[in-house]
């Protein structure tokens, strides 16, 4: 079989062509047959559209909307790799979403568990909305007060945040007042909060010393000192010309002596009243030292010596600068000091 023969050559150099000859001008690229009897005519391909068959110039790009290119197969592999990746990149989403779902559906579950251990009903398929205000509603049975909360300290009450008033008592702070029951010692703090580490209530009393605690007693941690002087009293008679009294049955050393005689004679001495009755006479048992007694001069005030201490009695000798005895009318009282 012969195979068809095209002319080919510049537009300006083409010939009469016979009936059914084709020719091809290369510079113009138009193609022309030769007809008998209306001599070169020249063939047109239309373009190609979505109705009408015809020629189409190819294209590579992927993201042109023309309706009259055709894609070459470059075009179309990379629209394929694009539409793979995008596959790819689809799945992968779908997998994150699934996830995000999952964590989501659990999240709700912790949360709905947190908020019905908080003594509110709640359960994991209500939606974020419904458990957030069930959240808002845990605290509402709180019956706290801001002051009973610590100055500066936060919490939650009804859903909305408080500051605590209450002081801060650190370090010692003095007692409100106090209160004696029986043998305890009861002080009244102020309002506020103590941690019990180095938090005093105080109770100051300047009176509260050893010195005037008894000696050997312990008193909230303070031993005594104090020792009390000791004294006794006893009744002498008063004879005539007996000024020596031996005193028995004491347990300490007087240094001390007073005599008195409430009778209605009063003391004599060197055959003279000293005062009237009812009078008493101070007596000292330090050597000539005096005391001036009912405006007589002292020194012939009778004094008295404290001797002869042997286990649990003395004697108490009464005398004078002057010399002589005392005389006495009626019974008398002896009182002798530590």
């Amino acid at each position: 079989m012969a195979g068809i023969r095209i002319l080919r050559g510049l537009k300006a150099d083409l010939p009469i062509l016979k009936d059914g000859e084709p020719a091809l001008c290369t510079d113009t690229e138009e193609l022309f047959v030769g007809t008998e009897d209306k001599g070169n005519i020249q063939i047109t391909i239309p373009s190609a559209s979505l109705i009408t068959k015809g020629k189409v110039q190819l294209s590579n790009a992927t993201d042109s909307t023309d309706e009259i290119k055709a894609a070459t197969p470059k075009a179309v592999k990379a629209a394929y790799d694009r539409g793979s990746a995008g596959v790819t990149a689809a799945a992968t989403a779908q997998t994150r979403a699934d996830q995000a779902f999952q964590s989501a559906s659990d999240g709700k579950t912790a949360i709905a568990a947190a908020i019905t251990g908080m003594g509110q009903a709640a359960a994991a398929n209500e939606t974020f909305t419904q458990l957030a205000t069930k959240i808002s509603k845990i605290s509402t049975d709180s019956n706290v007060v801001v002051g009973e909360v610590l100055s500066g300290k936060t919490f939650y009450q009804g859903g909305t945040k408080k500051t605590g008033t209450m002081p801060n008592r650190a370090g010692d702070t003095s007692s409100l007042s106090t209160v004696v029951s029986g043998t305890t010692i009861k002080l009244l703090p102020s309002a506020g909060y103590r941690d019990g580490v180095d938090d005093f209530v105080t109770l100051t009393d300047l009176n509260f010393i050893e010195s005037n605690i008894k000696d050997g007693v312990a008193l909230h941690g303070l031993t005594g000192t104090y020792v009390a002087k000791r004294y006794a009293i006893v009744s002498v008679e008063g004879l005539p010309g007996q000024y020596t009294y031996t005193i028995t049955g004491i347990n300490f050393f007087p240094t001390l002596a007073f005599l008195y005689y409430p009778g209605s004679v009063g003391i004599q001495y060197n055959s003279s009243y000293y005062g009237s009755a009812g009078d008493g006479c101070h007596i000292s048992s330090v050597g000539p030292a005096y005391y001036f007694v009912n405006g007589f001069g002292v020194s012939s005030r009778p004094i008295a010596t404290i001797g002869n201490k042997t286990g649990t009695s003395c004697t108490v000798t009464i005398s004078s600068s002057q010399g002589g005895q005392v005389t006495v009318g009626s019974t008398g009282t002896l009182y002798l000091f530590e």
